[in-house]
């Protein structure tokens, strides 16, 4: 995290609609990496990134762009929010495409990735990538985190 504090008044939060809410409670850490931010900025900031990437272009499009690490950070997120089931899935996908010990750098999974044909990544992907979309499944579990680690958002 940078020097700056990037939490937020409550105040400028209350009463605005869940999304909007969310929104700007994780937009200081949004991005690929999630560098800037407190840890539960970038762990709703990241998460919600990563989905999004899925909603695009599946599963594999997110382990397409996303950083070993980044993976990596989503799946602790996913545990740390209570959505196990969403890490589960994702481990799934790595073990397809990768087996039990995926490559370690972003180039060598984006090469095993660009050798697999569509076909062959609709039949081992297809269902993950589906059951992974759509952020609005997290909401809930977005909701407790924040409630349950205020001092991470808020500066009152």
């Amino acid at each position: 995290m940078s020097g700056k504090d990037t939490r937020l008044p409550r105040a400028s939060v209350e009463g605005l609609p869940v999304g909007e809410r969310l929104w700007l409670l994780m937009e200081p850490a949004w991005g690929h990496d999630a560098v800037e931010g407190t840890h539960g900025q970038q762990v709703l900031a990241l998460t919600t990134f990563f989905i999004r990437d899925i909603g695009n272009g599946g599963l594999d499009q997110a382990l397409y762009n996303f950083a070993p690490s980044s993976v990596e950070f989503v799946l602790q997120s996913f545990e740390e929010l209570g959505a196990a089931g969403h890490a589960a899935l994702v481990r799934r996908g790595l073990d397809a495409l990768f087996g039990a010990h995926p490559p370690g750098t972003l180039e060598a999974r984006r090469r095993i990735l660009d050798t697999k044909p569509r076909a062959w990544i609709d039949a081992h992907l297809g269902t993950l990538s589906e059951q992974l979309q759509g952020e609005e499944k997290l909401e809930s579990c977005f909701l407790r985190y924040v409630d349950s680690h205020p001092s991470e958002f808020f500066r009152d």
